[in-house]
């Protein structure tokens, strides 16, 4: 398709050519020959084009570009001397054959050297040209694919950051019950296996519904809430008319856990209301999870591991479209809340 195109290049110039000929000829009155008149402007035009790949390979080898032109600038310069003469070395015995005049060497050079040199040096500047866009596109495309893996290393990373986090706080929880109710360690064992079953199906970009998103907070919840047995109740207001909305895999789990492990009462007996919240706000989807604990002290705003790595991931993921913002709860307590551009 390359060489289609400039054979198709070469072939415009020589009938243009051609034309501008015949209207010289037609203004002064003389008769047009047209088939002298093409076989010539074509040949002329041709032994030009012959030179397209070498001076190709010229621009690839040698790019007139950065520090290096001031080096390559000769040999282009040679290169199209040499063109000149070996054109004419084609075109001159060429011209004797079909026209019987008889043409020089000398002459042709004397009446055309500057004039060929001239449309030697388009040549090779829009073969340059072509090949400076050429390889900035690629450097652009390869700029984009390393961006892109380097957003996917972040995000695997933050996730190997993550499940180990979640991991440990589990077991830790899961080790206080062991001795003093085996029945609700158990359970707790089964609910995480669940789980991590369910992570090793999503890589750090994976996204699934909010419906299945649901499931595993849900089976996160359970655990935790055998673990702090009546001190914490979870309620769900997450409409149906939202389930197919599309959301980071384990988006809920570190709002959860922040609920559970900062929200929580310790030193009474108080039930801590979680609230998992999930609404459409215009062109986005916000999701919430809220307490009405203790709430958290001003350093403690920033977020711990699990936080901020979500709010990392949500970064990579969505760039500025998405948000993690930690702040008071209106009836006390704590509230986080993920913003994602809707997706259904």
């Amino acid at each position: 398709m390359l060489w289609l195109g400039i054979w198709a290049v070469w072939t415009v110039l020589a009938l243009m050519s051609a034309s501008q000929t015949a209207l010289t000829l037609a203004s002064r009155g003389q008769v047009i020959n047209w088939m002298p008149l093409l076989v010539l402007r074509l040949s002329d035009w041709y032994t030009c084009a012959i030179f397209t790949p070498p001076l190709l390979w010229l621009a690839r080898r040698y790019p007139l570009e950065g520090g290096v032109w001031k080096r390559h600038l000769p040999i282009h310069i040679a290169a199209s001397i040499v063109a000149v003469l070996l054109k004419y070395a084609i075109y001159v015995p060429f011209v004797r054959a079909v026209t019987h005049a008889n043409a020089s060497m000398r002459q042709a050079l004397a009446t055309n050297i500057l004039t060929e040199s001239m449309f030697i040096w388009a040549t090779i500047g829009a073969i340059h040209t072509i090949e400076f866009y050429r390889r900035y596109r690629e450097r652009e495309s390869l700029a984009h694919r390393l961006s892109a893996e380097l957003s996917k290393a972040q995000l695997e990373a933050l996730r190997a950051q993550l499940h180990p986090h979640f991991l440990f706080n589990t077991l830790n929880a899961i080790a206080t019950l062991i001795h003093t109710d085996p029945d609700a360690a158990d359970d707790m064992i089964a609910r995480l296996s669940e789980l991590l079953r369910a992570s090793l199906q999503y890589s750090g970009d994976a996204a699934c519904t909010l419906a299945d998103e649901l499931v595993l907070a849900r089976t996160y919840a359970d655990i935790m809430c055998r673990r702090f047995a009546e001190r914490v109740a979870v309620e769900w207001k997450t409409p149906d008319a939202l389930s197919s909305a599309r959301v980071p895999a384990f988006l809920l789990q570190p709002l959860l856990e922040n609920a559970f492990e900062h929200g929580t009462r310790l030193e009474t007996n108080a039930t801590t209301n979680v609230i998992v919240r999930a609404e459409r706000v215009g062109t986005n989807l916000e999701v919430s999870v809220s307490d009405d604990g203790r709430g958290l002290s001003a350093e403690d705003l920033g977020g711990g591991i699990g936080l901020d790595n979500t709010r990392s991931r949500l970064a990579a993921l969505y760039g500025a479209a998405a948000s993690l913002i930690i702040g008071p709860g209106k009836d006390g307590g704590t509230i986080v809340t993920a913003t994602i551009p809707y997706a259904g």
